[in-house]
């Protein structure tokens, strides 16, 4: 402990520490960024999560951050984007969630935690049952997501309405055959599935709300718990060693709009970084992007 001083004082020993600032993308700070972080109420889950993982030859990063937009005025909101990790009972795959809540739903927080935690559960479940990704049946699945989402918000006295999310779920085997490695993905609305290619991050899977022409939207076509038949579902081959990444559009939409920012991460995330260095990466600053940001980076066969 600190020892006392000729006059009775405690001398205290500083030390100065530098810690590095979130990249900055464009010429200007946003002003949100900056701004001390505000609680909201009632008392709501933690603004950031983080975790990291190894299963097999994979090795997980993950983390979710309340984005500035929501954090910075009264009344501050609670994260709305959320992501569970979970593997099946004999340990060959992974399964991964990330899921986005409608701001138009005033719990959406709770939707979108719900439909992460459900999606891997239900999906754990079904491997348990039949162990092979090619046969999980999305529409089964997310009818059982919908009525998790639908039996919390009774519980609390809500709506249906009150806990929209969106959804984007994958189930990445850990054994690489000679052809490659069979993932399995399906998703509902605005989230989206990506892979490192080269200096680049590519969309593979899921809604960027962009049109041929480039224009993005920010309209929602559907959710849950509303629109369970409405979910996409595709089987993918990647190369053994590959880089993955499930996003909300706080990562995705930066990826799409900003070359600068898509440079930046795959240059970071070629290999896995520290997972303070991952969650610094996910806060980035960027004026105009003011979302949650969440992302579960997969790196195979490393």
């Amino acid at each position: 402990m600190p020892k006392p001083a000729a006059d009775g004082a405690v001398a205290t020993l500083t030390r100065e520490t530098t810690y590095p600032a979130p990249p900055l993308f464009g010429q200007r700070p946003s002003r949100a960024h900056a701004l001390p972080w505000l609680l909201p109420k009632p008392v709501a889950q933690s603004g950031v999560a983080a975790d990291e993982a190894g299963l097999g030859d994979l090795t997980v990063r993950a983390a979710s951050l309340l984005g500035p937009g929501h954090r910075c005025e009264e009344p501050a909101v609670a994260r709305q984007d959320a992501y569970a990790l979970g593997r099946d009972p004999s340990g060959r795959y992974l399964i991964a969630a990330v899921a986005d809540g409608l701001s138009s739903s005033k719990r959406s927080d709770l939707g979108a935690a719900t439909a992460a935690e459900a999606a891997v559960d239900l999906i754990g479940r079904a491997l348990d049952r039949h162990p092979d990704p090619a046969a999980l049946d999305p529409g089964r699945l997310l009818h059982g997501v919908a009525e998790r989402m639908t039996d919390e918000a009774a519980q609390r006295g809500l709506t249906p309405q009150d806990v929209c999310a969106v959804l984007i779920a994958a189930v990445i085997d850990t054994r690489a055959g000679e052809h490659g490695r069979n993932c399995w993905f399906t998703w509902i609305g605005d989230v989206s599935a990506w892979q490192l290619r080269g200096d680049r991050w590519e969309p593979f899977a899921g809604d960027l709300k962009q049109d041929e022409g480039g224009i993005s939207s920010n309209a929602v076509n559907a959710c849950l718990p509303l629109h369970p038949d409405r979910a996409e579902r595709k089987l993918y081959r990647f190369p053994a060693v590959a880089v993955l990444a499930l996003v909300s559009d706080g990562i995705g939409d930066a990826w799409t709009m900003m070359s600068e920012a898509n440079t930046y991460f795959a240059r970071q995330w070629t290999a896995p970084p520290p997972l303070g260095a991952f969650l610094n990466d996910v806060g980035y600053d960027a004026r105009g992007f003011q979302d949650d940001r969440t992302a579960v980076a997969i790196w195979a066969g490393r």
